[in-house]
């Protein structure tokens, strides 16, 4: 687009729309997580017996009305599946345009798998319901425990790096590191809260608080890139010449 002023002719640049279908799959990003957080919330204040301070949210896939919390995996699972497609193509080429979707996509397979694989009944709930382990039990501690945190945590590595290349991305970087050090923090918080003995300790607060502060940081993603451009890195002779000041 050119405009003109009292110097002549100003060349601005021109912001391209995404075409709808790649806005919708980066929606998925957002409205995945929504759907989830409310599931979560309203299973967890109104089952009998679950106290989402302690109990893992996996335990609301059991019991009677355990479908619920079961179709919200396999929805939280679609969604980022689609928002990575989305995020492939928005970001197109170039540093963690391939591994930033891709370590998305591993997270959105395992949480449909676990749909599929229910956990065990663990740390009393549901009540009455004997501590026992099965091949399901261990294939979704699996999924949860390699395949949920760990590629997440790389893919926002992974897209952190694209930023720091990006005109103007300081502020999603410094977002995106604090992400980072939370997931650590929570995990580490929720494993000892998990060991320990005390029937009322934190573990279910410190999962919830580690796995929404990830998927958090997706949901702000997709309206990052559904409002504004996708960040493109400098060619490393301009991020050069950036550095030095010189442009």
């Amino acid at each position: 687009m050119s405009t003109i002023s009292g110097h002549g002719v100003i060349h601005a640049p021109v912001v391209e729309r995404q075409p709808l279908a790649v806005r919708f799959l980066l929606a998925a990003g957002l409205v995945g997580p929504l759907i989830f957080f409310v599931v979560v919330l309203v299973e967890g204040a109104t089952r009998p017996g679950y106290h989402a301070w302690h109990h893992p949210m996996s335990n609301l896939a059991l019991g009677p009305q355990g479908w619920v919390m079961t179709i919200a995996w396999m929805v939280l699972g679609a969604g980022l599946l689609c928002f990575a497609v989305g995020l492939r193509r928005v970001l197109n080429s170039g540093r963690g345009a391939t591994w930033g979707p891709i370590l998305i996509a591993v997270v959105g397979v395992a949480l449909i798998s676990e749909a599929f694989f229910p956990t065990d009944p663990s740390l009393g709930y549901p009540p009455g319901a004997a501590a026992t382990s099965t091949l399901t039990g261990f294939l979704h501690s699996l999924l949860s425990g390699v395949f949920e945190t760990p590629p997440m945590v790389a893919a926002c590595i992974v897209l952190t790096r694209r930023f720091v290349q990006a005109p103007g991305g300081r502020p999603w970087v410094l977002y995106s590191i604090v992400t980072i050090i939370l997931v650590v923090v929570f995990q580490v918080l929720g494993a000892v809260a998990y060991a320990s003995t005390d029937p009322g300790s934190p573990y279910g607060f410190f999962q919830r608080l580690g796995f929404f502060t990830e998927l958090g940081w997706v949901a702000v993603l997709a309206v990052r890139l559904l409002v504004g451009p996708a960040p493109r890195p400098r060619r490393p002779i301009a991020l050069f010449a950036a550095r030095k000041g010189w442009i």
